[in-house]
């Protein structure tokens, strides 16, 4: 671990902790995923990932950061995985540390706000006060 730099190991350790506290080990084990969040359309997923916001560096999730966060939670977790043959552990923490590099890119992206705070029907008081076609032609 001599090569690694001192920054990789702190983001590796951020995101190592934050993917354990949310980690369910049943499921991990059935499906090989650490997290059953795939979408961030509700605010349950949502909240799940807050702790993106917390970083304001936007290279943070790297492929690196995120591929090293998953071999020092194996290592110091002793996480079970499923057992499918020709599955070896460094390409399992390759093929998830994909698809969870662009999930918490995507999560930094994904801000519950509103769509639209105005009022986009008229009410009936403003249509009687409007002169929509009440012009005479002279």
């Amino acid at each position: 671990m001599g090569w690694r730099s001192p920054a990789l190991q702190l983001k590796a350790r951020l995101i190592c902790d934050n993917l354990y506290n949310q980690l369910d080990e049943e499921h991990l084990l059935k499906t090989g995923k650490v997290t059953k969040v795939y979408h961030f359309r509700s605010s349950k997923n949502r909240a799940l990932f807050r702790w993106v916001f917390g970083v304001h560096n936007n290279r943070f999730f790297t492929l690196r950061a995120v591929t090293e966060a998953l071999r020092m939670m194996v290592k110091e977790h002793k996480l079970k995985l499923p057992e499918v043959p020709g599955l070896k552990l460094e390409a399992w923490i390759q093929k998830e540390g994909r698809s969870l590099q662009l999930l918490l890119c995507k999560a930094r992206r994904s801000i519950a706000v509103a769509m639209d705070n105005d009022e986009t029907q008229v009410l009936k008081d403003e249509e009687d006060d409007d002169d929509w076609g009440d012009d005479e032609v002279a």
